[in-house]
C-alpha cells in the first residue's frame, strides 16, 4: 500500500530514474543505428563501405556526447525542482523571511 501511495503522491519525484532509463534506451539505439549505418554503406560499393566504417563510429560519439548532455539537461531541471520545493519547505517551516533593509535616502 505504501508503494502506491508513493506513486499517486508527487512528493518524491521519479523523473532522474525515469531520464536514466532514457539514457540506457538511447545508448542501445544510437550503437544499433552506427553498427546500421556503419553496414549499409557496402551496398553503395567497397569504398563507401570503408567510409561509412570511419565515419560511424565518429557519427556514434558525436551523438552520445549530445545525447549525455541532453539526459543531464533533464536531470538538472528536476534537481533544480526539487531543490525549490526543500527551500519552500524550509521556508515555510522556520522562521519568516524578512527583508533586506533599505538604505537611507541620500
Amino acid at each position: 500500500m505504501n508503494f502506491v501511495n508513493m506513486f499517486l503522491n508527487f512528493d518524491k519525484l521519479i523523473g532522474t530514474a525515469l531520464v536514466k532509463f532514457i539514457y540506457y534506451v538511447g545508448i542501445i539505439g544510437i550503437a544499433l543505428g552506427c553498427l546500421f549505418i556503419m553496414f549499409s554503406g557496402f551496398q553503395f560499393g567497397f569504398l563507401q563501405g570503408i567510409g561509412t566504417i570511419v565515419v560511424g563510429p565518429i557519427l556514434a560519439v558525436i551523438y552520445l556526447l549530445f545525447w549525455r548532455f541532453v539526459c543531464e539537461m533533464w536531470i538538472v531541471l528536476f534537481k533544480i525542482s526539487n531543490d525549490l520545493g526543500e527551500v519552500r519547505k524550509s521556508i515555510a517551516g522556520g522562521a519568516p523571511v524578512v527583508a533586506a533593509p533599505t538604505p537611507p535616502p541620500v
